[in-house]
């Protein structure tokens, strides 16, 4: 894992500026929660989002190697990718709007 997350830093620069933007919005979460819970959601909404862009990216590079006969099966593990991280963009900005109104 560890691995994973310094090769993304290095080799992709939208995953960099993710990256960097979580970092900002954890220290943010810190100071915006009033309480230990609300800072726990804030928080974790983030990290989530991460975690779910880290696995799409294993998902989309193990699917390119593994699965080159049918592009139909591709194409499904892409989008499946792809809709994770929507739920998990959604997830955050509903928790971060919930808590700051």
């Amino acid at each position: 894992m560890e691995n994973l997350v310094k090769n993304s830093i290095k080799s992709e620069a939208a995953f960099r500026h993710e990256f960097y933007l979580s970092l900002l919005l954890i220290i943010i979460g810190f100071q915006i929660g009033e309480t230990s819970i609300q800072k726990t959601f804030l928080i974790l909404s983030i990290i989530s989002l991460q975690l779910t862009e880290l696995l799409n990216k294993v998902l989309e590079s193990n699917s390119n190697i593994i699965i080159f006969n049918n592009s139909h099966l591709l194409k499904n593990a892409k989008t499946i990718g792809t809709t994770s991280i929507f739920i998990a963009i959604g997830g955050a900005f509903f928790t971060w709007i919930f808590i700051l109104f």
